[in-house]
C-alpha cells in the first residue's frame, strides 16, 4: 500500500502491518510516514486550502458529489477492508 502527498503517491522502505485484532492477521502493510512527511501534508494542505477557496460553493460541491460516487461504487470493498482492520463482522 502506498500514501498520497503532495499530488502524489508515496511509499516508504519502512512498513507498518495492520492486523486483524480479532485474528492476528495482518491485512496490510502502510508506510510508516516520517516527520518531513508530516510537515510536507501540512504545507500541501495549507496551500490547497487558498486553491479551494478561489472554487465557487457549485465547484466545491461537484468535488465532494464526485468523491462521494467513488465511495459509493468502491462501499463493499471498502466495508470489507474496514472490517477486516478491525476485526469486526460487516452487519
Amino acid at each position: 500500500m502506498k500514501f498520497y502527498l503532495a499530488g502524489q503517491w508515496q511509499d516508504r522502505d519502512e512498513q507498518i502491518s495492520v492486523t486483524n485484532p480479532d485474528n492476528g492477521e495482518v491485512v496490510d502493510t502502510v508506510p510508516s510516514a516520517s516527520d518531513a512527511d508530516v510537515e510536507t501534508a501540512i504545507q500541501s494542505a495549507t496551500s490547497a486550502k487558498a486553491s479551494m477557496a478561489q472554487l465557487t460553493g457549485y465547484q466545491r460541491f461537484e468535488i465532494l458529489r464526485r468523491a462521494s460516487e467513488l465511495v459509493l461504487q468502491r462501499k463493499t470493498e471498502l466495508a470489507e477492508t474496514i472490517s477486516r482492520e478491525e476485526g469486526k463482522a460487516i452487519r
